[in-house]
């Protein structure tokens, strides 16, 4: 069947999307902790400062938490705390483009939740 869907001689039954989107809802995250192996973080955007709070000189820093999936993508980032709502934002939007290689457990890639501060520093020139 993969082979006709790569052709673009099948298309895929509703029953078949709807039980990949349940996979997708229901993907097992691991704690990090229990991993063999780590994510590594292969490509990470920068934050882009606030301009509000770098005009009103104002430093800051925000925990996200996220997932890094099996693929290495990262998904449903959230803000736990910020100096600012400005801040939790922009970590979040620079966390979502980072690119990791995932986590491992017993030799098969797997899914688990990360969490990073990012900090916002004015510096003087």
């Amino acid at each position: 069947m993969l082979a006709l869907l790569l052709m673009g001689c099948v298309s895929l039954p509703d029953e078949y999307r709807k039980n990949q989107a349940t996979k997708l809802s229901a993907l097992e995250i691991l704690p990090l902790e229990t991993l063999d192996v780590k994510p590594e973080v292969t490509f990470q955007g920068r934050p882009r400062y606030p301009v509000l709070m770098r005009r009103a000189g104002i430093a800051g820093a925000a925990l996200v938490e996220f997932i890094v999936d099996d693929q290495g993508k990262v998904r449903d980032a959230r803000t736990i705390r910020a100096a600012h709502e400005d801040f939790g934002d922009a970590a979040m939007a620079a966390i979502m483009t980072w690119k990791f290689n995932p986590g491992f457990k017993n030799g098969r890639a797997v899914a688990t939740r990360m969490q990073k501060i990012i900090r916002f520093e004015l510096k003087e020139h």
